[in-house]
């Protein structure tokens, strides 16, 4: 159906409608050739000079260009018949699916997830196409929100490429990926951001400014000031590790169970350090006391 105001009458030199002209109709038909094609509702009368093609239905597959006539008798009274053709020809072409949409067993180009009728609210249930060949729509997939069309983007949590693409990971680090915001519709960028000091793929870099600390969290850098004072208190407190394991060792064997013990504890750190290193699925809490751990080893 043409939805479009679509015009059609007679002007005169300058470019002006003559409005004198009333009742006369206008007819459009397909030219000879174009199989396949129909017009419906296709007939008008002048309105002051004008006729308005707005709700007229073409019938015809997506892609399709052809020519109609458009028949009218409004100039016979005014000229020669010899001097002009009163069956004018004119394109009309109409376009392919577009993203957002497939074409049905209909032949029509079909929006999916309009079936919902309120476009602002996601749904874990409304459909989706990003290709236009589609021959059906998508459910919206795991770590997905769906608005209907080529409209979808990452939940919370979830990562994407682009927004071409509706292969959605989940990122290491949850609290990393934004998502989109589902309160703002589809109106907004919907390939979807990283938390703040978070970028890159799986927003599992940190921003400038930004450095990781207790495993894949990123924390504002601190001053410079502050960093002097850590190392300052990493060199004194390794200092005295060491000279309390010095110590210990050139005691007698009666009495070098503190130097013992201070290494098993040091190899420990060390070790707690390494396995922190594997990319295995920690629970939480292992993962928080690994990262205190590593903090701790690392001087060792």
């Amino acid at each position: 159906e043409v939805k479009d105001d679509v015009f059609f009458g007679v002007l005169d030199k300058y470019g002006q409608v003559i409005r004198t002209y009333e009742n006369h109709e206008i007819q459009l038909t397909v030219s000879s050739g174009f199989d396949g094609v129909m017009l419906q509702n296709n007939r008008r009368v002048t309105v002051r000079g004008i006729s308005n093609f707005k709700g007229m239905q073409v019938i015809s597959p997506p892609g399709r260009s052809f020519s109609v006539h458009v028949v009218t008798s409004i100039l016979d009274s005014v000229l020669p018949s010899e001097r002009i053709k009163t069956n004018i020809d004119t394109v009309i072409n109409i376009r392919q699916c577009v993203p957002g949409e497939v074409l049905n067993d209909a032949g029509e180009c079909y929006r999916c997830g309009s079936e919902i009728s309120d476009n602002s609210q996601f749904t874990h249930m409304r459909k989706y196409s990003l290709n236009p060949k589609d021959t059906s729509c998508t459910l919206c997939p795991v770590g997905g929100l769906c608005w209907g069309g080529n409209k979808i983007g990452p939940a919370a949590g979830y990562w994407r490429l682009d927004e071409h693409s509706d292969d959605f990971i989940a990122c290491p680090l949850e609290e990393a990926c934004k998502g989109v915001d589902p309160s703002k519709g589809a109106g907004q960028d919907l390939k979807g951001e990283c938390a703040e000091g978070y970028r890159g793929t799986l927003c599992s870099r940190c921003q400038e400014g930004w450095s990781k600390s207790l495993g894949h969290n990123c924390s504002e850098c601190p001053s410079l000031f502050l960093i002097i004072a850590r190392l300052i208190g990493i060199f004194l407190i390794g200092g005295a590790f060491l000279v309390i394991l010095i110590k210990a060792s050139l005691q007698t064997k009666e009495r070098n169970l503190i130097g013992v013990y201070l290494r098993i504890m040091a190899n420990y750190m060390q070790l707690a350090i390494l396995v922190f290193t594997f990319e295995l699925d920690w629970p939480a809490e292992t993962d928080k006391f690994f990262a205190i751990q590593e903090e701790i080893g690392s001087i060792s």
